[in-house]
Order: structure tokens, then sequence, then C-alpha cells
């Protein structure tokens, strides 16, 4: 149950924001609990096909403008949106200092165009919304040609900032504040961060070598 607070906290959402008040229980039961003591990888892909991310951060109307995308009269047509490329980046992997900068936000938020949510609250990928054309985030590349191969496109891109070498010293580091101090030392967040890269994000092999390491105890 830590542990589900703690990754709760780390994929914050806010539910008092529209239907995130009762998307919220079924992010935790869905998103997050079934990954707690598996893989880091595979818990951020599911936060990024989850309705109440998608709510929370406005990724379920951004996309590239389009006229024919039928959308409510006397209401603004909506366009790209950064809020969740930005947090993918900034709180999600490689964190505030992970040497991303505000074009790697931008072509994150079009590689994550597409990800909506239909009538009834389900997750869809709908390829009309997805933007197409060369991207580049950091280290990961894509010509993310056609639009029906967006969501794929989008995976491989959370697989990737999911390896990346400043996310694993993010996700190092907020574990050891949280069971160790609120500044642990860097040896420490060190051996974290080299155990989740060697381990493809399984998250377990970092808690015991965290329980079992002399600044723990």
């Amino acid at each position: 149950e830590v542990l589900v607070d703690f990754w709760m906290n780390h994929f914050n959402i806010f539910n008092g924001k529209g239907p995130d008040r009762v998307l919220l229980t079924s992010f935790e039961r869905e998103a997050i609990r079934p990954y707690i003591l598996g893989h880091f990888r595979d818990m951020l892909l599911a936060t990024a096909r989850h309705p109440a991310m998608l709510y929370y951060l406005d990724n379920w109307q951004s996309q590239v403008p389009r006229d024919d995308i039928p959308f409510p009269p006397g209401l603004r047509r909506p366009g790209l949106n950064e809020n969740y490329g930005r947090e993918l980046l900034e709180l999600h992997t490689v964190g505030i200092d992970g040497g991303y900068n505000e074009t790697d936000v931008r072509n994150c938020a079009y590689v994550m165009t597409g990800r909506t949510v239909d009538r009834n609250g389900n997750f869809v990928f709908d390829p009309r919304r997805h933007w197409t054309g060369a991207v580049k985030v950091m280290g990961f590349s894509h010509p993310n040609k056609k639009a029906a191969e967006g969501l794929a496109v989008g995976d491989a891109l959370v697989r990737y900032l999911a390896t990346h070498p400043s996310t694993a010293r993010y996700i190092a580091r907020k574990l050891a504040v949280r069971f160790v101090c609120d500044n642990p030392p860097n040896p420490l967040v060190d051996r974290l961060a080299q155990a989740y890269l060697q381990n493809g994000t399984a998250i377990v092999p970092v808690l015991q070598l965290m329980f079992r390491s002399i600044e723990f105890w």
C-alpha cells in the first residue's frame, strides 16, 4: 500500500477535474496497482492510455486542427495541447533536469495526438487526430509517416523514455527520498539507478537493493 501511494503520487491526477472524480479509482486499480511490483515501463504505458490521465492533462482533445473532424458548434476547435507531453518528460520520466528542451516537449505532444476518449469514457486511438511527420524527442526519432501507426509510435517513445538513464536516476532518487532520507547519498542513488537499468525497469530489484542497503538501515 505504501508503494501504491508512492506511484499514485508520481503519476498525480487531480480528482476535482471533470470526469476524473469518477475515474480516479479505476486509474489506481488498472494503471497503478497491477504494476507496482512489475516493470516501470509497463506502468508508464498503462498511464499513457488511461482516460483519467488523458482528461487530467487534456490530451483527449489534443490534435492538429482539422476541419473534417466533427466538433460541436459554438465551442473552440481544439488544437495541439502540450500538457501531457510536458509532464511525461518533466514529472513522469527523465525529470526537469533530464536534458530535454522545448522542442522535445512539442514533439512529444505531436507523438501523443490521437490518444483520446470515446463517448463511454474508454480509451481509443483516433488516427484522424494524430499528427504525422518526422519527430525527434531527445535520442528518440521516428518518421511517423502513417497516422494509423501513431499509437505504436507513441508506445515506442514511452518505452524509450522509460529506459532512459535520466529516468533511472530520477526514479531512483524519488524512491530513496521516500524510503531513506530527504537528501539521499549519491552513491546509493547511483546503485539504484544501475539496478533499474540492468533489470529492464523492473521495480523489485531496485527495492531489494535499497532495503538491504546500509543507507536504508
